[in-house]
């Protein structure tokens, strides 16, 4: 599959296409599941497009990601499988994408302990606001 995606970029490049920049992600916080402790929280309090996770040191089954929005909404983000080593990338819904926290209901399958990276792609347009003079 890798393989696959990795000739289908080399060809686009090749044949002089343009191919879109990956997106700013930037760490936000990490969270640790054990066997006995699926639940935990991170409070993130970023603006951005998306939510990248990312499973260390085991295999990790996610019943249910939920943010919690600047407006008090909470809404399922995601649900499934992260493999070890592997990235889940999730688009965040609205147009007011501010999450204050995220709440997570994983455990790890293969091993006792597991952690999961929270990184936020904060986008172009939640950059560094940039100072333009009037007139």
């Amino acid at each position: 599959m890798r393989l696959s995606a990795t000739l289908l970029s080399a060809a686009l490049l090749a044949g002089g296409l343009a191919v879109p920049a990956f997106a700013d992600f930037e760490r936000v916080g990490s969270v640790d599941f054990s066997v006995r402790d699926r639940h935990d929280s991170t409070y993130a309090s970023f603006r951005g497009d998306g939510v990248a996770l990312t499973a260390h040191d085991a295999d990790m089954s996610c019943e249910s990601v939920r943010a919690m929005f600047g407006d008090g909404g909470i809404r399922e983000i995601f649900s499934g499988m992260i493999r070890r080593g592997e990235t889940v990338n999730i688009d965040l819904p609205g147009r007011d994408r501010r999450v204050e926290r995220l709440d997570f209901d994983c455990r790890p399958l293969d091993r006792y302990r597991g952690s999961v990276d929270v990184a936020a792609d904060l986008g172009p347009s939640y950059g560094t606001p940039r100072f333009i003079p009037r007139g």
